[in-house]
């Protein structure tokens, strides 16, 4: 007897789930889609972050490629000098560039990498790769632009 109250309670609380769930998800949604049977709340979360996925997925693409055509041209710029060292900072500068490029994509997708799972220690994973990147950006844009007033002058 005992069970079968407790089996009882937990259909209880499981309907009333239920009909939580669908509530929530019919005042969020436009009227017509929250009619449609197929269109869950738990449909929605799945579906949404599939699509932070592949957007966090586009942007390490956008990074490694920005790496990538920075070598590529950096490469390129230091095969057309003559005189290696009058053009080393313009190298540096040239693929400098890049990898700031590259660095900003990256904490993009970090950052919502952390968006879907965001337990503690992939908080703290965030924190200090936000540090060391901003670090890393702040001082080689800081060594840049000094290359460049030197080029201007």
């Amino acid at each position: 007897m005992f069970t079968t109250a407790i089996g009882h309670l937990a259909l209880v609380r499981l309907s009333f789930m239920d009909q939580y769930v669908n509530k929530m998800s019919s005042s969020i949604l436009h009227p017509k889609v929250a009619t449609m049977p197929w269109l869950e709340l738990a449909q929605w979360k799945s579906a949404m972050l599939h699509g932070v996925e592949l957007v966090q997925f586009a942007l390490e693409l956008i990074s490694v490629a920005c790496v990538v055509i920075g070598l590529g041209k950096t490469l390129l710029l230091a095969l057309r000098q003559r005189d290696h060292e009058p053009g080393f900072p313009r190298i540096r500068l040239c693929f400098g560039s890049w990898l700031i490029l590259a660095l900003e994509f990256q904490l993009a997708a970090d950052i919502l990498a952390t968006t879907i799972a965001p337990s503690q220690e992939e908080l703290i994973r965030l924190a200090v790769i936000a540090v060391i990147r901003t670090f890393l950006n702040y001082f080689l844009g800081k060594e840049l632009e000094e290359q460049r007033e030197q080029q201007k002058a």
